[in-house]
């Protein structure tokens, strides 16, 4: 079997578990209130940052110049983007993230993204290792977010 886990509103909840019911081999497995907070958010992120540097996705002081393009872009459930590079910075140093990058290293990597995320291009490279890992940062930290959110002790729990 799959398991499915579906975000939806109050007012629908109760018609999706009615409708699993009448479904062979489907079962609502568990329901639970999602914590979108703004703190829960924060949580999330930082334990995906954390994610990312543990397993040396995040090799360069650049590489969160990745993240903020993917958070931009609207990639990442409840964190709205930023309006500049420094907002950027000034986030992860609120957050606590060490070894945070100078807002001069996001601002001069930003305006390199092109085309819509995932399937970015860089204007300053095109050997495609490089532009690999580049898309791998955002995408792996999208991922790393998403299941932070769902393992959070007061987040969308999946159980």
């Amino acid at each position: 079997m799959k398991e499915i886990t579906l975000r939806v509103t109050e007012e629908i909840a109760q018609l999706v578990k009615q409708w699993a019911e009448h479904i062979p081999d489907m079962e609502v497995v568990a329901t639970d209130d999602c914590d979108d907070s703004i703190e829960f958010c924060d949580q999330c992120l930082l334990a995906a940052l954390t994610t990312l540097r543990e397993n040396k996705v995040i090799v360069h002081p650049y590489d969160f110049t990745w993240i903020m393009a993917a958070i931009n872009q609207y990639a990442v459930d409840g964190i709205e983007g930023f309006r500049s590079s420094n907002a950027f910075v000034k986030y992860l140093k609120v957050l606590g993230v060490e070894d945070v990058p100078c807002r001069d290293t996001i601002s001069s990597n930003i305006n390199k993204v092109e085309d819509v995320y995932p399937t970015w291009t860089f204007s300053d490279t095109d050997e495609p290792c490089e532009v690999r890992r580049r898309r791998n940062v955002a995408i792996q930290f999208v991922a790393a977010y998403n299941k932070a959110k769902r393992q959070g002790s007061t987040g969308c729990s999946t159980k």
